[in-house]
């Protein structure tokens, strides 16, 4: 399934759990709507699929994987582009207890 946050879809990996941990952690949707603008920059035609992995409630976060086709290394470079760009910044604004509730990964 797949949800629309802004022009692009995320496809959903068990899309229940993912609803759910949108509903408890919504400042995140903002950050996606910014995530699939950024990372198109970096990754053109690129899917993005949201996961929440974590062995217990306690420390479940949502993952966003990037697939790309990309050879690894050119990945890599735009990655870290993306990272110190984008991603790190956006991290340091929020509070704390926050930043631990989204990563972002490479999926190829």
């Amino acid at each position: 399934m797949t949800v629309q946050l802004s022009k692009n879809s995320y496809i959903l990996t068990e899309r229940e759990e993912v609803l759910a941990f949108l509903d408890k952690n919504p400042f995140l949707a903002e950050i996606l709507t910014e995530a699939e603008e950024k990372i198109s920059l970096y990754f053109p035609a690129s899917k993005l699929f949201l996961k929440v992995i974590g062995e217990s409630v306690d420390e479940e976060h949502l993952t966003l994987f990037i697939g790309t086709n990309l050879d690894a290394s050119q990945a890599m470079i735009n990655y870290d582009r993306l990272f110190n760009d984008w991603w790190l910044k956006t991290l340091i604004k929020l509070p704390p207890e926050q930043r631990d509730k989204l990563s972002i990964n490479l999926e190829f």
